[in-house]
C-alpha cells in the first residue's frame, strides 16, 4: 500500500503556486471577455437617453455638462458625458439617480455586465465595468 502512495504521489507534481493565486483576475483578463458594455448599454434607447437626461441630477456630472473644457479628463460625444481613465480607457459617466424612480442606474448598468460576461466572479466584473463605465 505504501508503494501505490508513492507512485501516486511521484505522478501529482506539487503545486507552485501560492494558496489563492488562480484567483487573481488582471485587467487583460477582464477585458479578453464580453462584448463592449457602452454598446450594449446604448443598444437599449431608453436606458441610453435616462442617462443623457441623469446628468442634470447628478451633483458632479451637472457642473461638467455645462463647462466640459475646465475639466480636461471629461468630454461630452452626443449627449453622453465620457472620462478619460487612468489606463487611457474613454468610459461613459453614469449618474447615480434613479431609473424611472425605481432602480439606480450605477445598478442596472452593474446588472448588465453581470449579464454581457457572465458568471466570472466580482473581481471579473469589476475590470470589466472600470472599461467601460465610471461612476
Amino acid at each position: 500500500m505504501q508503494a501505490a502512495v508513492e507512485s501516486t504521489a511521484a505522478r501529482s507534481p506539487p503545486t507552485l503556486e501560492p494558496p489563492g493565486a488562480r484567483d487573481e483576475i488582471t485587467l487583460r483578463d477582464a477585458l479578453q471577455s464580453g462584448d463592449p458594455l457602452d454598446e450594449t448599454i446604448q443598444a437599449d434607447a431608453d436606458l441610453w437617453q435616462a442617462i443623457k437626461d441623469a446628468y442634470a441630477d447628478d451633483p458632479l456630472y451637472k457642473k461638467v455638462v455645462a463647462n466640459p473644457a475646465a475639466y480636461a479628463n471629461f468630454q461630452v460625444k452626443d449627449g453622453i458625458l465620457y472620462v478619460r481613465t487612468r489606463l487611457g480607457f474613454d468610459c461613459v459617466c453614469i449618474p447615480r439617480t434613479r431609473y424611472k424612480g425605481r432602480r439606480r442606474l450605477t445598478e442596472i448598468v452593474l446588472d448588465t455586465g453581470h449579464r454581457t460576461i457572465g458568471h466570472l466572479g466580482p473581481r471579473k466584473t469589476n475590470e470589466y465595468l472600470r472599461r467601460w463605465v465610471w461612476w
